[in-house]
């Protein structure tokens, strides 16, 4: 299917180059510059990838092995930032998804396997579906959502776009030492969507794997548009000293906005399946939360590593992502039932906790969302949203 979904050369190599200008001109703090280094490079390297051309360094960020050292150890300070709320925070988390797993066994919930395609869409009729999701919380989210496709902030096809760019890079090595750095050159990840934010300009772009338009691209975009609704709205106006590194609940919006997008595509008949499909895949990676991360709590194994993992007798767990992605969905699924039953009530609770959460602790913002801490950690407070959804599950699809 083809896609104009693209980011602009001309726009990305100028912003690049304003960040460098930025962080050379004015002789900033080293942590001033690690804010943006990650994003700076990852825009980068995405810019060579797609367009075979990247910005050409200079100043600090000429000097990767000084700049490198100095993120090892900003990435060292967040992880142990981390590490301590999640001791602090030890019974808390530990029962809220021992609580939600057991409420899913409880009620024998099936999980579903896409067993067809997703609905494919114009790309006009993609933008207008997103469009209209985000105008459902207010004009300003909308206008947020419409500038990322009209400055051309969304790159999608990434995945395939980083396949062609190896295999280029493959068929011009010299030397087998040379193929074997290419092969070892690190990708994308795993993830489905990326969200680079660029502190010292206010904003950022959107990196996609997916190459159509279709239910299940749509939500990808929902969920970093999240991210850029969170970063553009709270984090840069406010200069919120918050890291992203160590923000427990950095996932927390994006995936709200994903949970929302489930409930709009129902309630509008729009890929009922997908929806379907998308709604079960979000209740299953919270029911896995538990089983990984309890081994660290039992070990008190918290050396984590620079990607955020932990080794465990040659078993490596994805600690960090487990936690950040796993209260993030929590919460998400907590605010967006908070939403089906008072929309104004819940953006008002929504955007304290956005706004609050850098200065508060993970009980306070547990308290934030008007849930009794009891009905949270129990998972009380979301056992008729779930028995809804199995009921609904087991009549579409027999499960």
């Amino acid at each position: 299917m083809s896609n104009n979904t693209n980011i602009d050369k001309e726009k990305v190599l100028a912003d690049l180059g304003q960040m460098v200008q930025i962080y050379s001109s004015d002789r900033p703090s080293k942590d001033s510059i690690l804010k943006d280094y990650s994003s700076f490079y990852h825009l980068n390297v995405a810019c060579a990838k797609i367009f075979l051309e990247s910005y050409q360094l200079y100043g600090l960020f000429c000097n990767p092995q000084e700049v490198q050292e100095l993120v090892n150890k900003y990435y060292a300070r967040a992880y142990k930032k981390i590490v301590q709320t999640c001791k602090e925070n030890k019974e808390t988390i530990l029962n809220t998804f021992k609580n939600y797993s057991d409420l899913l066994k409880d009620l024998d919930f099936s999980f579903l396997e896409c067993d067809r395609d997703f609905e494919t869409y114009s790309e006009k009729d993609f933008k207008d579906i997103i469009y209209a999701y985000y105008s459902t919380y207010g004009n300003k989210y909308y206008c947020l959502a419409k500038k990322y496709f009209d400055e051309n902030r969304i790159q999608m096809r990434y995945e395939e776009i980083e396949k062609k760019y190896i295999d280029l890079l493959l068929t011009n090595c010299k030397s087998e030492e040379e193929r074997k750095e290419i092969l070892d050159i690190q990708s994308s990840g795993s993830y489905k969507g990326y969200y680079l934010y660029l502190i010292g300009l206010e904003s950022g772009y959107i990196l996609s794997k997916f190459n159509g338009y279709n239910t299940l691209s749509a939500h990808s975009i929902v969920h970093e548009l999240g991210h850029a609704v969170d970063a553009e709205t709270f984090l840069f106006p406010q200069q919120k000293k918050i890291s992203r590194v160590s923000d427990i609940l950095m996932e927390m919006p994006s995936t709200t906005f994903e949970m929302g997008f489930i409930d709009f595509l129902r309630d509008n008949g729009l890929d009922e399946y997908g929806a379907d499909i998308i709604s079960s895949e979000r209740y299953e990676v919270l029911n896995d939360i538990y089983d990984c991360i309890l081994p660290v709590y039992e070990q008190n194994k918290f050396e984590l590593d620079e990607d955020g993992n932990v080794k465990i007798d040659d078993e490596e767990y994805e600690f960090r992502d487990d936690i950040i992605y796993g209260l993030g969905g929590y919460f998400a699924v907590c605010l967006q039932e908070i939403r089906r039953q008072n929309p104004k009530e819940f953006l008002k609770i929504f955007n304290n906790i956005l706004t609050m959460r850098a200065e508060s602790s993970l009980e306070e913002l547990i308290n934030m969302t008007g849930i009794s801490y009891e009905d949270f950690v129990s998972a009380k407070f979301i056992r008729p949203r779930l028995e809804e959804e199995k009921k609904l599950l087991s009549k579409r699809f027999n499960v």
